[in-house]
């Protein structure tokens, strides 16, 4: 089972993830936060497999969370789930230690196929991330 927890600030995200992602059959949600303070805090509470990072939330936002996350154990893996494909956020989101970034455009099947890699231990990136990852090793 992979032990998830979903950081976004908007309610009806971690609703919809959460009817999501339970009809998976292998991921369970063992908590819920809605800035990058609470994800934290609730990731060292839990210890999921994985967090679900939106990268702009108030206070603390998604980048600053992974560093902190990064930064205490690195045994927690990030994934960010995020609406922004702005190339800024972006690299701040893999400097700061995630291992995979999905767009919120996403198939749901994408999405579970992401967060199951990431599980594993690989890195995933959504097709547009993926792209501009490429483009800047080649520059």
């Amino acid at each position: 089972m992979i032990r998830i927890v979903i950081a976004d600030d908007q309610q009806l995200m971690r609703d919809g993830l959460k009817a999501l992602l339970v009809r998976s059959g292998d991921i369970q949600i063992v908590g819920e936060a809605k800035d990058g303070l609470e994800a934290v805090e609730m990731a060292l509470r839990t210890q999921p497999d994985v967090v679900l990072m939106d990268a702009a939330m108030p206070g603390v936002n998604g980048v600053k969370a992974t560093e902190q996350l990064s930064a205490l154990d690195g045994q927690v893996k990030v994934l960010f789930v995020s609406g922004h494909s702005d190339h800024l956020i972006l690299r701040q989101a893999l400097k700061s230690g995630a291992q995979g970034y999905v767009m919120k455009s996403a198939k749901p099947e994408e999405l579970v196929l992401a967060i199951r890699s990431v599980a594993g231990g690989k890195m995933y990136f959504s097709p547009e991330v993926f792209s501009y990852i490429s483009e800047e090793l080649v520059k």
